[in-house]
């Protein structure tokens, strides 16, 4: 499902149409846990760069944006760091696992 906030990222990506495209690709493979999974595997820098067509060294310039905008994140599971997509943005399901949830939802302390 793409959520009502997915509106917020349109406007915040205008100047970034790969990365709008890179998270839609990466959306692609959103499993009910909102983790990236492609073909039972964590999803990986390489295999964004093969489906955009463009370096390793690109995708990390839209990682990277992701990550500051809070749009993706790395969740510690039992099988290592998977990257997830912000539930705000994108869901596959009802609900998410509270660790997702949390990593997205944080207080900041300051």
């Amino acid at each position: 499902k793409v959520m009502d906030k997915e509106k917020e990222l349109i406007e915040a990506l205008k100047k970034y149409p790969s990365t709008y495209m890179a998270i839609h690709i990466m959306a692609k493979y959103l499993s009910q846990s909102n983790l990236i999974i492609k073909n039972g595997k964590k999803f990986k820098q390489k295999d964004l760069a093969e489906e955009l067509g463009i370096t390793r060294q690109m995708v990390s310039i839209h990682i990277n944006r992701l990550k500051e905008m809070n749009v993706i994140a790395e969740v510690p599971t039992n099988r290592g760091n998977y990257w997830a997509i912000n539930p705000d943005y994108f869901c596959r399901s009802d609900t998410v696992p509270q660790i997702v949830y949390d990593t997205f939802h944080r207080k900041i302390n300051l």
